[in-house]
């Protein structure tokens, strides 16, 4: 059955392939979207999910990018095992083992409309080291470690690579 959280963030989806073409047009990556695949089976259609991340692919310098994008109002982005709409923990640790390898990764989390924070490597890993503490990344620590990136242009790409350097 389709997950009735699926489409949630189709906004924010739609803005991030924009910019990806964009950046495709300058020269400047060429990233991707993971895309669901449908089946049809005798009891209706069955989606698939991906595996790996919902958007990757390689920036300038031929640097490996990995992101994961997500909508969540609530003031807590969730991390959990069995989460249908938040950041599932396999994910929050696949980001943080590509970021240790030096992929450029992140989370893009839309929490309002004009709120949408990047959440870069190093407060991944604090996430994941803190997980069964805190169980998720409240607005406020986005808001703190973050950067919201439509105050950017949406240049996501921008903002990981500055909170890098911080």
């Amino acid at each position: 059955m389709h997950n009735r959280h699926a489409n949630k963030g189709a906004y924010l989806e739609i803005q991030l392939e924009k910019y990806h073409r964009n950046l495709k047009l300058v020269g400047r990556a060429d990233i991707t979207k993971k895309e669901i695949r449908a089946i049809a089976t005798p009891q209706g259609v069955r989606f698939i999910k991906h595996e790996g991340f919902d958007f990757s692919g390689t920036i300038l310098g031929g640097r490996n990018c990995c992101v994961e994008a997500k909508m969540c109002e609530s003031k807590r982005l969730p991390i959990d095992k069995n989460n249908k709409s938040g950041l599932h923990l396999r994910q929050l640790q696949a980001l943080c083992f590509n970021g240790k390898l030096g992929a450029l990764v992140g989370i893009i989390w839309q929490y309002k409309f004009d709120e949408v924070y990047a959440i870069g490597y190093w407060q991944l890993k604090k996430m994941l080291e803190h997980y069964n503490e805190n169980k998720g990344l409240s607005i406020e620590g986005a808001r703190e470690y973050g950067m919201n990136i439509c105050k950017h242009s949406f240049d996501y790409v921008e903002c990981l690579e500055s909170l890098e350097r911080q």
